[in-house]
């Protein structure tokens, strides 16, 4: 993720930030994130490669941990529909990872 930005619009963050695609081009990626408390989250998709793509996440208590279930409709005017699971799926991933190690963070 290069050049984050953070706008608020009243409940929702607007995360705007580019990544590099295919031959080193650069895309503008706009996500918006909407808490819902304490259930999870929404996410709208406004700019980028997934735009006008949605998705909720919601959690779940698993004992001491807790689960997250994501549910959405993904679709794309850039990324083939054959390749598009896998584009999201590798997303979720890394926003799992990436979200797994700043939570160490807060021990």
């Amino acid at each position: 993720m290069k050049n984050p930005k953070f706008e608020t619009d009243g409940n929702s963050v607007v995360l705007s930030f580019e990544i590099e695609g295919p031959g080193g081009v650069r895309t503008l990626v706009k996500i918006k994130s909407t808490p819902l408390v304490p259930v999870g989250r929404m996410l709208e998709y406004l700019e980028g490669p997934l735009a006008g793509s949605k998705a909720m996440s919601y959690y779940v208590l698993k004992g001491q941990r807790t689960g997250v279930t994501i549910v959405g409709e993904y679709g794309s005017k850039v990324i083939p529909e054959s390749q598009l699971r896998a584009v999201v799926m590798n997303q979720l991933e890394q926003s799992f990872n990436e979200d797994s190690e700043n939570l160490k963070n807060f021990k």
